[in-house]
Formats: C-alpha cells, sequence, structure tokens
C-alpha cells in the first residue's frame, strides 16, 4: 500500500509542474497565444487567460486521472485475474501510471515553452 501511495504522490508532484509552469510563464506570455497548427503554420490564436492555455497546465493530471479510471475500470472488468496477480498487477499499474502522467507533464511542459 506504502509503494501505490508513494506513486500517486510522486505522479501528483509530476502532474503539477505543467501547471506551475503555466503560473511561472503567465507574464511571459504574449497576450494572444496560438494554440492550433496547420503544419508548421499557426491558424488559430487565443488569449493567454484562455480556458485552453490553461488546459495545457492541467496536462500531467489530466493523464494521471485516466490512468486511474482505466485502472478502476480494468480491475472491476477482470476482478478475478487481478485477484490472482495483485503484486504483479500492481507493480505494472503504478509504473505504467508514472511513464504516463510523466509523458502527459512533458507535453503540456513543451507546448507552453514552445508558447514564449
Amino acid at each position: 500500500m506504502l509503494k501505490v501511495r508513494t506513486t500517486l504522490l510522486v505522479s501528483l508532484l509530476i502532474g503539477a509542474v505543467p501547471l506551475l509552469l503555466y503560473f511561472v510563464l503567465y507574464s511571459y506570455l504574449p497576450a494572444k497565444v496560438p494554440i492550433h497548427y496547420n503544419g508548421r503554420i499557426p491558424d488559430r490564436f487565443v488569449e493567454k487567460s484562455s480556458f485552453e492555455v490553461l488546459l495545457l497546465g492541467l496536462l500531467g493530471w489530466g493523464g494521471l486521472a485516466m490512468m486511474k479510471l482505466l485502472h478502476l475500470i480494468l480491475r472491476k472488468t477482470f476482478m478475478q485475474s487481478y485477484i490472482q496477480n495483485i503484486a504483479a498487477i500492481n507493480r505494472l499499474w503504478n509504473g505504467a501510471i508514472l511513464l504516463v502522467t510523466a509523458a502527459f507533464s512533458v507535453l503540456g511542459s513543451w507546448a507552453l515553452l514552445a508558447m514564449v
């Protein structure tokens, strides 16, 4: 149980990185930021205070939420198999949750840094 809590705590911290980056970079962002590209050419701009830009900061936590929900659904669907292999499955899911959260956090951070 301690490993699950540690994994969740580390995932929450990793997921917070793009949100913290959003608040740090907010004053450096231009008033209008590109939010969509067609090839390498921006074709849609929004205000920097737009919810869409904030969503980039929440991307890490979105990845964490998606993985936790998927874990819950799969655990309920395959309960018998889950009970038989609980230790191996928990190790696998802990690693997968960290990996996906980190990937989404990097993606959100990269997108925010590209706007400055």
